[in-house]
């Protein structure tokens, strides 16, 4: 017993030194290609590993600027099967995370260490536009219909022919951590959350069932859900996320998943929203602001690696009709009466491949794309009629986005009655330029969004004031 105390000592003692966690931490690297930082390490026959103050970060954390750590966990339990120490055998019984974050940057692609040239010949050359090659498949995005007829969600990883052996239970215990999307030139003001994540979730044994929920999602501070919680499903080697049927702003929103744990980690999870009338919502960020739809349809699905974000392969297709906004100040509204948005992601490039608001008075059509190393590239073509011309080009002028005044922001199309503006944006994610200004002149996009949308909310406070507008509307119609 004397000599089992000392050695139990002794062995923590050398955990709790540099030497030891720095072996650990270089092990860590080697494998996922990130810096980590461990605080403490002990470890007792009765409450197994104990792991504090764990931190990974990107290693090239001087080009990340802000970039938060990728994960950080406050304390990591992991318990074992003792017996098989015995043997020579280390095998996992229990992984318990209390208090963690899971931040992913968008720009998280272009920090990465650089492996596009080997695997996409088409980017060796730096100074080459992108020009992917669109695939042959296109999403339906009528399939969401019938997907409550559905018990469980497609694998994506082909018919399971042959279950192997079931290995010793192993559960992984997740305990109040948070998993968030944000832009490092953005910060919070459009992070997205996923707040108080607890879950129980069986990787290994038998046949079993779990559960994942959370107190809801966030975009900028701002609640989008109520709390949600779901059952899994073990099937090994596969754990399930049944499809689910969730309801907002009166969509009907059926979502499953599905994660292969066996040899390289694998992911396929799908969203349909069947055709469903869209409800009066607030814009996320402008409250005042609210949007409806007469249908909405939705498709998306997303998969790959879990280790390898190059290997991600997705596709959205959102449809609707109908489209209207309008403001808590006014009467009348802004619609479209149709819109549509397609999006795919391969290889690390992600494609807006069409993206239109249509209405006879004022309709925006556009399409973009971001390479791995961060690059962005893409047009807004904006048509309008006499009327909205004029109240664009006002907005764009008392907003200074034109840099100037000018009689038109717009250019005639062939059209007599109709007026155009092609919006071009190019530059990297944290620093994308869009030529806004009334001679082409260039703005940062999020310094154009601010000026934009500060000029309305001053709008808004001079009605409510009853101050007339600064600017003259007849001076300002095109000629």
């Amino acid at each position: 017993m004397l000599l089992a105390s000392v050695l139990l000592i002794a062995s923590n003692l050398v955990l709790q030194t540099n030497a030891a966690r720095g072996w650990f931490e270089k092990k860590l690297e080697r494998r996922s290609g990130l810096d980590w930082t461990i605080g403490s390490l002990s470890w007792t026959p009765w409450t197994g590993i104990h792991v504090g103050d764990v931190k990974a970060e990107l290693l090239n954390m001087e080009a990340a600027g802000e970039a938060r750590p990728l994960y950080q966990v406050q304390e990591i339990e992991v318990q074992i099967y003792w017996l098989e120490v015995l043997n020579g055998l280390l095998e996992v019984r229990e992984i318990r995370l209390k208090n963690g974050r899971v931040a992913i940057p968008i720009e998280l692609m272009a920090l990465l260490p650089k492996k596009e040239k080997e695997s996409n010949p088409a980017l060796a050359d730096e100074g080459a536009d992108p020009k992917p090659t669109l695939p042959s498949e296109k999403p339906d995005p009528g399939a969401g219909a019938d997907s409550t007829e559905k018990a469980a969600p497609k694998t994506g990883h082909g018919p399971l022919v042959e279950r192997p052996p079931a290995a010793r239970p192993v559960k992984l215990v997740i305990d109040g951590c948070e998993l968030r999307l944000y832009s490092i030139s953005d910060q919070a003001k459009s992070e997205l959350a996923l707040k108080n994540v607890r879950a129980e979730v069986p990787l290994a044994g038998e046949d079993r069932e779990g559960w994942i929920e959370t107190d809801g999602l966030y975009l900028g501070g701002r609640s989008l859900s109520a709390p949600m919680r779901s059952g899994l499903e073990w099937k090994q080697p596969l754990l399930l996320l049944p499809t689910t049927t969730m309801r907002w702003a009166g969509l009907e929103v059926h979502a499953g998943a599905s994660i292969r744990v066996r040899n390289v980690p694998r992911f396929f999870a799908e969203v349909r929203v069947p055709a469903t009338p869209l409800e009066a919502t607030p814009v996320p960020g402008w409250p005042e602001l609210a949007v409806s739809s007469q249908k909405v349809t939705m498709f998306s699905q997303v998969g790959g690696s879990l280790n390898d974000f190059r290997s991600w392969r997705g596709s959205t297709v959102i449809e609707a009709t109908h489209l209207n906004f309008k403001h808590k100040m006014r009467t009348d509204g802004l619609g479209f009466e149709s819109a549509r948005l397609t999006t795919r992601m391969r290889g690390g490039t992600f494609q807006v491949v069409d993206a239109r608001l249509l209405s006879e008075r004022l309709s925006f059509l556009g399409n973009a794309i971001v390479v791995p190393d961060g690059r962005v590239r893409g047009v807004l073509r904006i048509v309008a009629d006499r009327e909205s011309a004029t109240a664009i080009t006002r907005l764009a002028v008392g907003s200074l986005l034109s840099q100037g005044w000018t009689r038109s922001w717009f250019k005639p199309l062939i059209t007599p009655d109709r007026q155009f503006r092609d919006l071009h944006v190019e530059g990297t994610l944290s620093k994308a330029m869009i030529d806004v200004g009334r001679k082409g002149e260039e703005l940062e996009v999020l310094q154009a969004w601010d000026r934009m949308f500060a000029f309305v909310r001053n709008e808004e406070k001079e009605t409510e004031q009853g101050v007339p507008p600064t600017l003259d509307r007849e001076g300002l119609i095109p000629q």
